[in-house]
């Protein structure tokens, strides 16, 4: 959720596969800052995917609001992939945007997937990564990179919604 050029997508991928694993990827961005990049990005992660595998389904990058929480949902629903191993939040740090990414990211996490939540050196972005670590039990781990990322890993819930 908030992708821009799709570096974030291109090592995730890159990850994957070096795991011996093809990754199915989705981008989820708004482009609300005015740079067109979603085309940039599917260029980048397809350049990626396809060294790997010929023969794999193209990365279409979804331009969606995520502050509209459930017209986000309803788009990511219809590309009918199911729920995802990894989401990577970067998108909208206002207030509203992160809470509302955060939902959506409950929405679309397996049971026994990760969240990193990017930006967290920004103290709403962290509060709001922290209340849901709490929400369901989980104690973060800080990943110590230029803006802080924390990482909610799901199979570590002590409590279930």
């Amino acid at each position: 959720l908030g992708v821009r050029y799709g570096y974030g997508l291109v090592a995730a991928a890159k990850g994957s596969q070096w795991a011996g694993i093809n990754p199915i990827v989705i981008g989820v961005d708004s482009e609300h800052d005015g740079v067109r990049s979603n085309v940039i990005a599917e260029k980048n992660i397809n350049n990626v995917l396809l060294s790997f595998d010929k023969n794999c389904q193209p990365v279409e990058i979804l331009k969606l609001d995520t502050n509209l929480t459930d017209q986000t949902n309803a788009g990511i629903n219809a590309v009918g992939l199911g729920t995802y191993d990894l989401i990577h939040i970067d998108g909208d740090h206002s207030v509203g945007g992160i809470v509302s990414e955060i939902a959506i990211a409950k929405t679309w996490i397996q049971p026994i997937g990760i969240i990193l939540i990017d930006d967290c050196d920004v103290a709403h972005v962290e509060s709001a990564a922290l209340k849901l670590c709490l929400d369901y039990g989980i104690a973060p781990l800080y990943l110590p990179t230029h803006h802080r990322t924390i990482l909610v890993d799901m199979r570590k819930r002590t409590i279930y919604q």
